[in-house]
């Protein structure tokens, strides 16, 4: 997609008392949305509005468990006036509760995180124009361990499914996750695993430059009911800022053994 995205959070990690938190998030934009099959036919095109609202509450329960519930509000608007459409969705308004669970232990070194997390998310999502509800399940599980000094060496193993979903949700649902497919492919993305290196060769006041490298494999499906599995290495950089869990900045480059191409990802903020 082309366009601009603009998203903004607040965290308080000791809401109520010192062991609960709460979070609340904003996000919208406006893009031109183009998606094709692996064969590089066009199978959408057209232009929307993004608007996404979420809060949420956590607190813990025992051994490093915590339980999250909130909600989450998902607008898109499709510009009818548009001249490029095609096969454009239609408006999407929906509402839904958020429930997580959550592990996590975890050791923060001076810039980069430690340890083992573990997400399940089930979030039912009602259609205030009036269509079917849908279902969305989340499974994120996250390995980090120090290697020397402080660079790090991990797993992740992420997996969602919204079976039900009406296409003006597919791009909330499908996210981003999975590098060795580009971004304009219309996919259904099943299942990742990826296993990385990350190297600090130096160490700064404010925080580090990391040099990253990685290979990833994934199931994801396309318009019809066909699985596709891609997979291939990758590498890149990313700038961490001192105590700042999240990177400032990073960009990927990711090489697919199944198309023979390179695909560039930049990243700035949140956003990864």
């Amino acid at each position: 997609d082309t366009g601009w995205r603009a998203m903004l959070g607040y965290i308080d990690p000791r809401f109520w008392n010192t062991k609960h938190s709460l979070f609340l998030g904003f996000s919208g934009g406006e893009a031109t949305q183009l998606m094709q099959n692996t064969s590089g036919k066009t199978l959408h095109k057209y232009a929307e509005t993004e608007l996404d609202l979420r809060g949420e509450y956590a607190f813990p329960l025992r051994s490093g468990f915590s339980f999250h519930m909130g909600f989450q509000f998902k607008e898109q608007s499709i510009d009818e006036g548009y001249e490029e459409s095609y096969f454009p969705p239609e408006d999407g308004r929906f509402l839904g509760p958020t429930f997580g669970l959550r592990y996590q232990d975890l050791k923060y070194g001076s810039v980069l995180v430690y340890g083992t997390t573990a997400t399940l998310r089930y979030e039912p999502m009602f259609d205030l124009l009036g269509d079917d509800p849908y279902n969305q399940y989340t499974f994120l599980a996250q390995q980090y361990t120090s290697l020397w000094g402080e660079h790090r060496l991990g797993v992740r193993f992420q997996a969602q499914a919204a079976p039900d979903s009406p296409f003006s949700m597919d791009s909330r649902v499908d996210g981003r996750f999975l590098k060795t497919i580009p971004d304009h492919l219309y996919s259904d993305t099943i299942a990742t695993v990826q296993s990385s290196l990350e190297i600090l060769p130096t160490h700064f006041r404010w925080g580090a430059p990391t040099f990253v490298a990685f290979y990833e494999g994934g199931v994801f499906r396309e318009e019809s009911s066909s699985f596709h599995f891609s997979h291939g290495p990758g590498m890149g950089f990313r700038l961490y800022l001192s105590r700042i869990v999240v990177p400032a900045f990073g960009f990927d480059l990711a090489y697919s053994w199944d198309t023979g191409e390179v695909y560039g990802f930049v990243n700035v903020g949140m956003q990864m």
